[in-house]
């Protein structure tokens, strides 16, 4: 049986971000939507670990790219990406919350 992400013995990412569309412009967009469509394709949980680190790092949270995060996903989603965000991040999901807003989602971590 083939592997979903492989194309004549190639990886899909390469496949579609190197040879399909001409025009620089249109190449960036199709390049960024193709390789983020793969990725969530690949490892959705992983995916939206990373997407949820990235609104937690550095200076501020992007608290609407958190809330989003957490309101879309249900509760057996958030279950993966917790452990996916420890296996990438070596970190509890639910401390970097509270470290980086300050308490003010407190009550749904508890």
């Amino acid at each position: 049986m083939p592997v979903p992400h492989m194309i004549f013995g190639a990886d899909i990412v390469k496949c579609l971000l190197y040879n399909v569309v001409t025009s620089s412009y249109l190449k960036d967009i199709y390049h960024t939507v193709v390789y983020l469509t793969v990725r969530v394709i690949r490892d959705k949980p992983g995916y939206f670990a990373l997407k949820m680190q990235k609104a937690m790092k550095g200076l501020g949270t992007d608290d609407q790219a958190l809330v989003r995060i957490i309101i879309s996903r249900s509760e057996c989603d958030m279950v993966q990406i917790m452990n996916s965000f420890q296996q990438q991040f070596q970190g509890q999901l639910a401390d970097w919350i509270r470290v980086g807003c300050h308490d003010k989602y407190s009550n749904i971590l508890d």
